[in-house]
């Protein structure tokens, strides 16, 4: 450590998010209207919802010679104004190193009681039960500066559910995988890239076994395509401003070899989710910015079993206002 330089000075980064969803539990149309004449989600006290994130992020330099590492620590809260069943907090911690254009970001989240909505539980107490379930996360990402104008990235996060003991089925593991291109000019800045992502449920006990070999099967395989491009930072006398925009799709081909008889949920289905987003960086301050971000996203369903695609296809936009501010301490 005595060849360390060490940076004595620790760094915050305070990001406030005010969020309006329209669709804060993504119901279908089919659900909304249930919803709206009365007919069933009495649970639900509205169907869109202002969400308010808060996230305090801590970190710490370390230089030695051309290497720099910064381990951070990141709790997040998360309140909503009405339906406060959907509170929840989690907690991010990793650390950031880079050498001459090399860099790795590597992180470890925790994501407990993550509350979906209620769905009729049909392996135990035949009531509408809540769909929660907790979250262990490790990401992984590198990339490589070839030159000022192009940077390979490749990206790996491995996801353990666990949800509670009504849906035991959806207990798994989640790997993707990605492959990525940045692209930079002088006046733009492109991200793409390409991702496979693999759901394996989780075997932990007899019970589930057979829940997975004879009863349900929730596996999956998809691919996904991300697209991002901002312009660069804009100088202008008012606020310094950067605009950007993105998309992303998605598409789940279910692996259910169970008859769809018995398995009407994921026999013969595939997800396609696309999201669409847009917006703004205002600079007012040297350590102040502020986000403005719309998203659409909305999902189709093919199956066999049209039950299926009038309950699981939905649509929702996303407004986000956001403040972030940095400073040392």
């Amino acid at each position: 450590m005595s060849f360390m330089k060490l940076d004595a000075t620790f760094y915050l980064r305070l990001k406030l998010t005010t969020e309006y969803d329209s669709n804060i539990f993504t119901l279908s149309q089919n659900d909304l209207d249930r919803f709206q004449n009365h007919q069933s989600f009495e649970y639900i006290k509205t169907t869109d919802d202002l969400k308010e994130k808060i996230d305090f992020r801590v970190s710490k330099k370390f230089v030695y010679h051309a290497h720099n590492i910064t381990p951070f620590v990141q709790p997040t809260i998360i309140l909503l104004m009405k339906n406060q069943d959907k509170q929840t907090h989690h907690f991010l911690s990793g650390f950031l190193y880079s050498y001459k254009g090399f860099s790795i970001n590597s992180s470890y989240g925790y994501y407990p009681q993550n509350y979906l909505r209620n769905f009729l539980d049909q392996d135990g107490t035949q009531q509408n039960e809540k769909f929660i379930y907790d979250k262990m996360m490790w990401r992984f990402s590198s990339s490589y500066k070839i030159s000022n104008y192009i940077q390979p990235q490749l990206y790996y996060k491995h996801d353990f559910d666990h949800y509670n003991q009504y849906w035991t089925e959806y207990d798994g593991i989640t790997q993707t995988y990605g492959v990525g291109w940045r692209l930079t000019t002088n006046l733009l800045s492109s991200n793409f890239f390409y991702y496979y992502k693999i759901f394996n449920p989780r075997h932990n006990s007899q019970e589930t076994q057979e829940i997975y070999q004879n009863i349900k099967d929730s596996s999956y395989e998809a691919d996904l395509l991300e697209a991002k491009i901002s312009t660069k930072r804009q100088y202008h006398l008012l606020s310094d401003y950067r605009l950007f925009c993105g998309y992303k799709r998605e598409i789940r081909y279910f692996q259910s070899s169970i008859p769809i008889a018995i398995d009407s949920y994921h026999t013969t289905r595939k997800d396609t989710i696309n999201s669409i987003n847009a917006g703004l960086d205002l600079w007012f301050m040297k350590n102040l910015t502020f986000t403005l971000d719309f998203l659409y996203r909305f999902r189709n369903v093919q199956s066999d079993n049209y039950r299926v695609i009038k309950a699981k296809e939905f649509d929702k936009y996303m407004i986000r206002a956001i403040f972030t501010w940095n400073t040392r301490l």
